[in-house]
This record gives structure tokens, C-alpha cells and sequence, in this order.
């Protein structure tokens, strides 16, 4: 999972736990690109805006150069058309950062099913 927020990170990484999938949470954009080039992961969990550095869109960009077929689930409260065009012909769910707790929940239990 690349997701700065602490907080949203363990709460994702705590719903995936109730499946028994186990999260590794990249607080930067750089730290999961590094991540996802030593490879292992079987889903992509991933927050689109970060304080410093890389941001989502140059990890959506580096999963499309490498050609790396990894499920992706975009968590975030705006997705930009520039994105979803980015997005096009990958494997790829997007939930919304900004949906109530129980919705939120049950849109990331989806992504495991």
C-alpha cells in the first residue's frame, strides 16, 4: 500500500487483515515505486496526492512503463480525468477516500473478494 496518511493506512491495512491479506505500507510515492520493482506484491493499494516528492500519477505512470500487470485500488477523494485516462486498460478499482466509514469498509473487503 503507498499511502502517507498513517491513519488511513492501518485502517486499510487493518480491514485486509480480516481476510488474512497482509499490507506493507510505502509512505512515499518513491518508496513504492522501489517496492514494486523488487516485486511480491499481488495488489496495489494507492493514495494519488502526497506532500513532497512523487505522487500517485508517476507510480501509475511507472506501473504502465514496466508494464506490470498488478491489480491497482485507487483510494483517494478526487480522481482527475487525466487519471482515469491513465488508468485506461490496466486492472484497476478506484474507492473514494471521502465515503462514510461502513461504505469505505466494505468497498476495500470488495477489492479481496
Amino acid at each position: 500500500m503507498i499511502e502517507d496518511d498513517i491513519t488511513d493506512a492501518r485502517y486499510i491495512a487493518t480491514v485486509l487483515s480480516e481476510d488474512g491479506s497482509i499490507a506493507e505500507i510505502c509512505r512515499t510515492a518513491d518508496e513504492g515505486i522501489d517496492k514494486i520493482n523488487h516485486g511480491g506484491f499481488s495488489k496495489i493499494f494507492l493514495d494519488l496526492s502526497f506532500p513532497i516528492g512523487n505522487q500517485g500519477v508517476d507510480v501509475l505512470l511507472h506501473l504502465r512503463q514496466m508494464a506490470f500487470g498488478i491489480p491497482v485500488v485507487v483510494v483517494s477523494g478526487h480522481i482527475s480525468r487525466e487519471v482515469r485516462q491513465m488508468l485506461e486498460g490496466m486492472n484497476y478499482t478506484v474507492i473514494d477516500k471521502l465515503l462514510p466509514a461502513v461504505k469505505f469498509r466494505e468497498e476495500i473487503l470488495k477489492t479481496i473478494l
